[in-house]
């Protein structure tokens, strides 16, 4: 517990004895600002991978260079990548690898070495493995004496990767300098490290084998897990792959050139001219799409209306220019919903420390304004003798404290105190961890639960508040408890009230308009229905079925990320196993209707 009273917690590395023991020195780390602080490391590692990656055009290139930054990142002695990581194989080689100077490499690289039952053993309980393999006396899976002895090895992680494509490989470290013990930190960065290792081989392995043969160069862009478009020096588009027409809908009848891609894809003409002037620029070798850490992400609008955020990149071929696309959108959903997180972690820890600050007066005054209305209570003898004594009674002072309004403001001081500890109670839960587990909950509580949260909702600027809004409740007292992650059904409830609350506001300047959510449960065929309506604009048709599409929104510039609802169905659908729908009319307002499986 720190000085002002707030709970931290704390671990205590070591006790070290100084000058035959009369002094002792402790170290201790807080654990709380040390897991920050290790998430925001591993954050900013991942990007210094991702920018070696992407500036990276050859295999050899981007191996190379992860490596060497994987030593200044793990400050380990070796960093290795092996092939085929399958011990079937006759033989293994060993691609690249990264050394300090005193502890030299362990093999000739590509050099074809004989698979040993030893090096066999390895790579199946890596390839068993889900998480990073550790060989030390902590993990309790040593390393074999012939291999440890022959490459000076202390201590060993290693994970397997699979790129899209071929066999597995083999990405590993050494230490020998001394024997380390791989922490949590070090093997969640070398898993994320793998992952993305993996995605980079599949491209670049790719790009390799394009280079075999005319053949196998139409084949493999043909069937490429990436989407491909080919045009020559005329922006004439000659060529799409299957993977491009099944992404983007548009087959090379309906994108005959650049100018109807531009048009098509890029139907904002401001967003449209800035992708055109990035484009002219490689065409005339000025640019490329990845140089010097420039990554070009655009947003490109499918045949069906869909937004997707596609990442190009383009390589010369004589003439021609070949354009691969990844499909970052499922990323960068992931992304956001990790900043919500670590937004989440931060304000949580403020509404913790807030709510525990807020509490210690609040509970004065609810215990004295309790203390005080027992004392007025003429149910209690004490009280009776007391006021006997001091020649009045109960009855006099209750009807001079009614008659003056006096216990009615009392009672207003207790309700709004117990209206303050629902408050503080709220946003002690809102700073509690996610749940990694679920929990039967009762849906019409939560729903309470959120509607507290929302209530507090007041737009300074336009100048309305959630409170003044009519929240009707039609809930079945008859629904059973739902398996559920509860914060995340509340994270739901307050998307849609939000969208809700920002529909009535346009009709707010009609002066006769009054503003209703309508809030119903029920149950119906082994499901818990919520259904959500207001009498908001609503919404139109097209907008309509694009509305759970990432990064799709009506609202204006920089008003809104298009992520709110496509993150709600993500929750329902694939956390809870439920569905989501929504109806609406302009003008009428608009209904979301939620099911949960029980």
């Amino acid at each position: 517990m720190d000085k002002i009273g707030a709970i931290i917690y704390i671990k205590m590395h070591r006790v070290c004895p100084l000058t035959k023991g009369k002094i002792l020195i402790k170290s201790y780390t807080d654990l709380f600002n040390m897991k920050n602080l290790n998430r925001i490391e591993l954050l900013e590692n991942l990007e210094k991978i991702n920018w070696i990656i992407r500036k990276s055009d050859t295999l050899e290139e981007m191996m190379s260079d992860v490596l060497n930054e994987m030593l200044n990142i793990f400050r380990c002695d070796r960093a290795w990548i092996l092939f085929p990581c399958n011990p079937a194989a006759d033989h293994y080689t060993i691609p690249m690898e990264c050394t300090r100077q005193e502890y030299p490499g362990a093999m000739e690289l590509n050099m074809k070495i004989p698979m040993t039952p030893e090096q066999a053993d390895i790579i199946r309980m890596a390839l068993e493995s889900s998480d990073p393999l550790e060989f030390n006396y902590e993990s309790g899976i040593s390393i074999p004496n012939g291999i440890a002895e022959k490459f000076n090895i202390r201590s060993m992680i290693v994970t397997a990767i699979f790129p899209k494509t071929g066999d597995p490989w083999l990405l590993g470290l050494h230490q020998c300098s001394y024997k380390r013990v791989w922490d949590e930190y070090d093997r969640n960065l070398l898993k994320e490290t793998g992952w993305r290792l993996a995605d980079s081989l599949s491209s670049l392995l790719f790009l390799d084998k394009l280079k075999d043969s005319e053949e196998k160069f139409r084949l493999m862009i043909e069937y490429s897990p990436y989407p491909v478009r080919i045009s020559d020096e005329n922006d004439k588009i000659y060529y799409v792959n299957r993977h491009f027409t099944k992404l983007f809908g548009y087959t090379r009848e309906d994108i005959p050139d650049i100018t109807s891609w531009f048009m098509k894809a890029y139907p904002d003409e401001e967003y449209r001219s800035m992708v055109k002037n990035i484009w002219s620029k490689i065409k005339d070798h000025k640019l490329l799409v990845n140089e010097n850490n420039r990554t070009h992400e655009f947003k490109v609008t499918c045949k069906d209306g869909t937004v997707k955020i596609i990442d190009f990149k383009a390589v010369h071929i004589g003439s021609s220019i070949l354009v691969m696309m990844n499909d970052l959108t499922r990323m960068k959903i992931a992304q956001q919903m990790l900043v919500q997180t670590e937004k989440m972690v931060t304000v949580g820890g403020l509404a913790a420390g807030m709510a525990h600050e807020i509490n210690n007066p609040l509970s004065i005054i609810i215990n004295g304004i309790q203390a005080l209305m027992m004392r007025l209570s003429p149910d209690l003898k004490k009280n009776r003798e007391t006021a006997s004594k001091l020649g009045t009674d109960l009855e006099t002072i209750n009807s001079y404290l009614e008659e003056r309004n006096i216990l009615k403001y009392l009672r207003a001081i207790g309700d709004a105190g117990k209206r303050a500890a629902e408050i503080v109670s709220n946003m002690l839960n809102f700073s509690r961890k996610s749940e990694t587990q679920k929990k039967s909950a009762h849906i019409n509580r939560l729903i309470e639960k959120t509607i507290e949260i929302a209530s507090q909702y007041y737009d300074l600027k336009r100048g309305y508040d959630f409170k003044n809004f009519n929240i009707i409740k039609d809930f079945s007292r008859d629904i059973p408890l739902v398996k559920c992650f509860p914060l995340e059904i509340e994270q739901v409830l307050l998307n849609i009230f939000k969208n809700s609350i920002q529909a009535l506001e346009k009709k707010l300047s009609n002066k006769k308009f009054i503003p209703e959510i309508k809030i119903k449960t029920s149950f119906v065929e082994n499901y818990v229905k919520i259904e959500i309506s207001d009498n908001g604009s609503g919404i139109n048709k097209k907008s309509l079925t694009h509305i759970f599409e990432s990064f799709y929104t009506t609202k204006k510039e920089g008003a809104g990320t298009g992520l709110g609802l496509p993150i709600s169905y993500h929750i329902i659908t694939n956390n809870h196993n439920g569905s989501i729908e929504c109806e609406s009319q302009i003008g009428e307002g608009t209904k979301f209707t939620i099911k949960l499986p029980v």
